[in-house]
Order: structure tokens, then sequence, then C-alpha cells
């Protein structure tokens, strides 16, 4: 998906994702100059299968805006890989929403590197799980300018013999000053 300059998508772009069609997809999106967009991506499966994986890529250029929520609903006999990075630019900002509730065993990466002065990332993540799934999460952001923001939120509901491990980092380059970062993780 290519975002022109001075563009915006006032309607979100859904993305729905018959993972028993197919084992691994890969989006990319590049968000020119000052374009905003939002991208629903929906994966569900239909039919039993075992196996789903998933790359996302977002290439922010100076003063772009990318919310992209990820909404994960698979059957329970699956095992689920989701990598997804951010690279931005100048003043961009990128949103990142994950609602996850299906596969016995997920593994979510979420990577984002600010790499221009005034950049921000927020990363949001609901992981709500029954039975005995496994939820193994990760979100890194690296500060490498100055004057860059990230938050990262994570809750957790977890019933029966679910389990869950979350490992979050904020790197901080040493270029990188006046910087502010939130970090939470909370489980229910």
């Amino acid at each position: 998906i290519t975002v022109p300059k001075n563009s915006a998508y006032d309607e979100p772009i859904i993305i729905n994702n018959d993972t028993s069609k197919e084992a691994f997809s890969h989006i990319i999106i590049l968000a020119e100059e000052n374009s905003r967009i939002t991208v629903i991506d929906k994966d569900f499966s239909e039919k039993e299968s075992s196996y789903y994986s998933k790359c996302v890529e977002l290439v922010l250029k100076d003063n772009a805006k990318v919310t992209y929520i990820h909404i994960q609903n698979l059957k329970n006999n699956r095992f689920n890989f989701c990598f997804k990075k951010a690279k931005t630019s100048k003043d961009s900002e990128i949103r990142w929403f994950d609602l996850f509730t299906g596969s016995d065993f997920c593994v979510s990466r979420t990577d984002c590197e600010l790499e221009k002065q005034g950049s921000s990332a927020e990363a949001l993540g609901v992981f709500i799980g029954t039975e005995k799934q496994q939820f193994d999460i990760n979100n890194t952001t690296r500060h490498i300018e100055p004057y860059t923001t990230s938050n990262i939120k994570i809750k957790k509901v977890l019933d029966d013999d679910t389990k869950s491990i979350y490992n979050g980092l904020i790197r901080i380059e040493k270029e990188a000053s006046d910087i502010r970062k939130m970090w939470s993780d909370e489980e229910i």
C-alpha cells in the first residue's frame, strides 16, 4: 500500500485475511510525506490449519501518520507468528493496536525505530486467552534521535491454563536526548 504525498484517507482500508487459504502474508505500507492512513487488518480462519505467519513493514516519511490495527481471531488449533516493524521520519507518527484472541500458540513482535526528531510511536495491545493458549509478546522501541516519544501499553486477560510471556524494551541511543517514554504491562 502506498499513500501518496499530501494525501489523507478518511475511511480506513480494511484487509480481511482468511488464513486457512494461505500460510504467510506480507504487508508493506509506504506513507509518503504529509500523508495519513488507517489500516484495519483482520486475520481469521474458516477451516482447520496448523500454521500462519505474517510480516508487516511500515515506512513513514516526514509528517506521515499511520494507524495500524491488527485483529487476530484464529481457531485455537493454530501456531501464529506475527512480526511488525516501522521506520519513522521527522514528525511522523505510528500507532499500532493489536487485539489477539485466537491460536494455541502466538508469537507477536513489534519493532519501531524512531529515526528522526519529532517522531512518535504508540503500541497498544490486548491479548485475551482461554484454555491452554500461549502468548509470547515482544515490543521494542528504539530512540535514535532526540525529541522522540514512545508509549507501550499491553493488557492481557488470561483464563484457565493460559500462559503469557512479555518482553518490552525501550532502547535510547547515545545521540537521543529529551525523549518521552512510557511502558506498562498489565495482566488480569
